[in-house]
């Protein structure tokens, strides 16, 4: 019975023992949980004083390196490794503001993202190193750039070899890179009209292919001076007009049709005055030949629907002072003139005239 007594004795000793170090398990987790608390917060209590120091290393469980913090010339960094001492990350702050890099394993920065002074960047890089993907944002020139292609609010570029396309305004142009001029543009105008034009080496050169409010096309070719060396388009009836133009600017031979006197070619001088005017009328072919006035001193061709031909000679004034013809008509007293010539003579004013026919 003794034993059994001294048996009982014990286990509720043991009880009490457990009893009192849950009890005091209990009481350290809480005063450990008070102290931390009281560290943490500083709250009304100096336990702890700053830790001053150029870096903080944090280490593995096999004692390598994974993150620091510290400082460098532009204030805080914090930087981050994996277990085989490879850094992966780093927060910094540049002169603007914050600046994010991100490495792959073999330690080549492979994104960023960082302030700058109009706004922010996003860059992200392929693992060798070459731009992908760019973003940027400012107040005033915001884009996307996807390996050598570009978008902006106002334009839209793409880098292809030794070409370059981009879509700006209201245009398509295409240049190579060494070249400062656009090889190629195309453009849409407000008002509905469009031109394509391409050039030379340097931007000189080439030709324009367009369209006019008014729906009419025109085509112009240019020299190595980048000025007009020919242009073809319809006039205001739609006929077509040819315009050969002389190193001066200056319209030089210009071909073009008429609703009343049929197809016309003109020709100029240096200075854009009409030397010559060959055409055609509803009678038939012409030829006018004009002074450095532009007066007509000479003409000639058909003069009426049945076939006749006709010669004037004009003074400086442009009076006609001889006119050769054959007549029209036959005379009473001679019954075979028709078709016969006729000479007429005039003074220098065009008043006095002297008339010769064929006798018969």
């Amino acid at each position: 019975m003794k034993l059994s007594h001294e048996l009982v004795n014990i286990e509720e000793r043991i009880k009490n023992l457990e009893l009192q170090n849950r009890y005091q398990k209990k009481y350290i987790k809480f005063s450990s949980f008070i102290f931390a608390f009281i560290c943490l917060t500083g709250a009304s209590y100096n336990l702890l004083s700053p830790i001053s120091t150029n870096q903080l290393q944090i280490v593995g469980k096999n004692g390598q390196v994974v993150a620091t913090v510290g400082s460098d010339n532009n204030g805080g960094a914090l930087e981050l490794w994996n277990n085989n001492g490879q850094q992966m990350f780093k927060i910094s702050s540049n002169s603007v503001g914050g600046d994010l890099a991100i490495f792959n394993t073999e330690g080549k920065n492979i994104a960023g993202f960082y302030a700058k002074s109009t706004g922010s960047s996003l860059k992200l890089w392929d693992s060798n190193q070459q731009n992908v993907i760019q973003l940027h944002a400012s107040p005033d020139k915001s884009s996307i750039q996807l390996g050598k292609s570009k978008w902006t609010p106002e334009s839209f570029q793409i880098e292809h070899s030794e070409n370059i396309l981009s879509l700006k305004n209201n245009g398509l142009q295409v240049r190579r890179k060494k070249q400062p001029e656009p090889a190629f543009k195309l453009f849409a105008y407000e008002d509905g009209s469009t031109s394509l034009s391409t050039s030379g080496k340097n931007g000189n050169g080439g030709n324009i292919i367009g369209s006019l409010e008014n729906g009419n096309s025109f085509l112009e070719l240019r020299n190595t001076k980048n000025t007009a060396s020919l242009r073809a388009y319809p006039n205001e009836i739609g006929a077509g007009t040819i315009e050969l133009i002389g190193n001066n600017a200056k319209t030089a031979t210009l071909i073009s049709y008429d609703a009343d006197s049929g197809s016309k070619w003109e020709m100029f001088s240096h200075t854009g005055k009409r030397r010559a005017v060959l055409g055609s009328t509803i009678y038939g072919g012409t030829l006018n030949l004009h002074n450095n006035n532009g007066e007509v001193i000479f003409s000639s061709g058909a003069s009426d629907t049945n076939g006749n031909g006709a010669l004037s000679i004009h003074n400086y004034l442009g009076v006609p002072v001889v006119q050769l013809a054959t007549s029209d008509t036959q005379g009473s007293n001679a019954p075979n003139s028709k078709g016969a010539g006729v000479l007429n003579l005039y003074d220098k004013d065009g008043k006095n005239k002297r008339t010769f026919r064929t006798r018969y």
